[in-house]
């Protein structure tokens, strides 16, 4: 039996137990909770893997309070579903820094931040080895119970893209030119993120153009159109002349491979910088935005002035995304060379290349190379256009008639040309032992669907074969079967 007075002390620290709850841990009030502070974890090297971190290096960090937001509250969680980071930066907030520090193998920890919303950026640093990659800005809240936070912000390459545009109407050769026809490059390049003091002071964009093409730009705001072959020079019609022209859709407007679609677009007689960003688009003016050196047919370089950076440097300031668009038009020549030796309907190729030189996005700014080549095949004016004449190009009209097409550019099916010849001693056509002609030169049958039926005869001789050798051997099996 438990003594009565055992009972009574066990009884006594029950209560006590009880009680005691009540007497040492009392409400929390939301002063109690704006005491507690909590932790930003920086993660680089999650978007970009450990192979492509070692070659960025690490970066400064910087955590910034985004002012007038309480995500304890109802109205809180409301801004945060509506927080539009540029649209604030462009109505002149600021955001005071309450942490920073410096990652060390892509990682970092900024400790003793109060609940809030914050805004987490990635800075320059020395540390920083590929200069031409910067990270997004991003988001991160901390509230009493989730006061723990790990961000990885987007790594962002400086870069360019590019898209050309052609006239040729045939749908193998949508992404071909022709001789005397009009070819359009747009490329598309990012802007690196400003320095500490809020600028960028290079940006200079440099074409470079392979033999084959015409640049000829002219001063009024006119639209080319080529003349026909041997009537005489290029004849100039008033601005407003639109044509419609198969091209690839750029990169910055689907993300599907190899999409195409149909745009009517103005022929160009002069290039075209176009800024892009937070949802503007701002046209650069020759003289005050920007200046232009033409090397004859071989390159041209647009340098942007003083004023222009200023805008690069806002724009890339509110939208990570800005970029600068740049449509350069030119001629492909009537007669050649066009880079390549000729294959097939392929009489060369068009080669051009631009190159961005601009600030680097470390700690020392320095200026950083990033370029774009742009390949475009030429083929005869007949294969890129049916309706024409084909005109007196040294392309030659008829041209791969009953060989094979060679290598394909891009858009062509690979399929076989139908009719016509190549004339020896013609540019890019040169006559070669084996090419299908006979002794005297002249243009004889090639063997392709000679040799396509040899083989499928063979083909055909095999498979028979096979279906005796199964039957007799099914025989056999019958045989045997019986026997047993």
């Amino acid at each position: 039996m438990t003594p009565r007075g055992g009972l009574l002390c066990t009884v006594a620290a029950a209560a006590l137990v009880a009680l005691a709850p009540a007497a040492t841990l009392p409400a929390l009030t939301p002063a109690a909770y704006a005491q507690e502070t909590g932790t930003i974890t920086v993660n680089l090297v999650e978007s970009v893997g450990a192979d492509w971190f070692a070659e960025i290096g690490d970066r400064d960090v910087v955590v910034r309070r985004i002012p007038g937001i309480d995500p304890t509250t109802s109205a809180g969680q409301e801004q945060l579903n509506a927080l539009d980071i540029p649209l604030l930066v462009r109505d002149g907030v600021t955001f005071p820094e309450v942490a920073r520090t410096t990652t060390s193998d892509g990682k970092a920890q900024l400790t003793g931040i109060a609940p809030g919303a914050y805004l987490v950026e990635v800075l320059d640093s020395p540390g920083t080895h590929d200069a031409r990659v910067s990270y997004s800005p991003a988001v991160a809240v901390l509230v009493p119970g989730a006061m723990s936070r790990t961000v990885a912000p987007k790594a962002q390459v400086l870069g360019a893209a590019s898209n050309p545009l052609t006239a040729c109407t045939t749908p193998r050769w949508l992404d071909a030119s022709a001789p005397g026809k009009y070819v359009e490059y747009d490329y598309a390049f990012n802007v690196p993120n400003p320095s500490t003091d809020g600028t960028i002071s290079t940006y200079e964009v440099t074409f470079e153009f392979s033999p084959g093409h015409t640049v000829k730009w002219e001063a009024q705001p006119v639209v080319v159109r080529a003349a026909a072959a041997g009537i005489g020079p290029l004849q100039f019609e008033a601005a407003g002349e639109t044509i419609t022209l198969e091209a690839r859709a750029p990169w910055w407007k689907t993300l599907i491979p190899d999409t195409r679609e149909t745009t009517t677009v103005v022929k160009l007689t002069r290039p075209t910088l176009t800024l892009v960003g937070a949802g503007k688009e701002t046209a650069l003016r020759e003289g005050s935005d920007y200046t232009v050196d033409v090397q004859g047919n071989d390159s041209a370089t647009f340098t942007l002035t003083a004023p222009a950076l200023t805008a690069l440097a806002a724009a890339r300031v509110v939208d990570p995304r800005a970029r600068l668009e740049v449509s350069v038009p030119a001629l492909t020549n009537m007669t050649g060379p066009w880079g390549t030796v000729a294959r097939g309907e392929v009489l060369g190729t068009l080669e051009t290349t631009a190159t961005l030189r601009t600030d680097g996005m470390d700690a020392q700014r320095t200026a950083v190379e990033v370029s774009n080549t742009s390949h475009v095949n030429v083929v005869s004016r007949k294969a890129c256009d049916p309706s024409t004449d084909g005109g007196t190009d040294s392309g030659d009209t008829s041209i791969g008639g009953t060989g094979s097409a060679g290598a394909p550019g891009l858009g062509s099916s690979g399929a076989n040309a139908s009719g016509g010849h190549v004339q020896p001693g013609q540019p890019g056509h040169p006559s070669q032992p084996g090419d299908g002609r006979d002794s005297s030169g002249v243009p004889g049958q090639r063997s392709g669907l000679a040799s396509t039926g040899a083989g499928v005869i063979g083909l055909t001789g095999i498979a028979l074969l096979l279906i005796l050798v199964g039957i007799i051997l099914r025989c056999r099996k019958n045989e045997e079967d019986q026997a047993a």
